[in-house]
């Protein structure tokens, strides 16, 4: 997988469900990808993307086994979702 694969999925605020299980390739960089993500603010004049990623409010589900992901960056990530029901690692 490539960067742009995980900037995408960070504008995907409507995720449920994500499943990299086995992605051997996916470590601990595919969050700064996501975290590169901008929305763009309509009250801001220059209409530039200034505001901040606002993570995956609506994911219930992450599967990340068997891959590079440490669990301090996992910590991380959880801590910026809705509310993780289901973690496999």
């Amino acid at each position: 997988m490539n960067s742009a694969c995980f900037e995408q999925i960070g504008k995907c605020y409507e995720l449920e469900y994500l499943d990299f299980s086995g992605g051997i390739n996916v470590d601990d960089m595919f969050l700064m990808q996501m975290n590169k993500n901008k929305v763009k603010d309509p009250e801001n004049p220059s209409n530039e993307a200034t505001l901040p990623w606002p993570g995956l409010p609506k994911l219930t589900t992450l599967k990340i086994g068997k891959t590079g992901i440490m669990a301090h960056n996992l910590g991380k990530f959880l801590a910026v979702t809705g509310g993780i029901q289901h973690l496999e690692i």
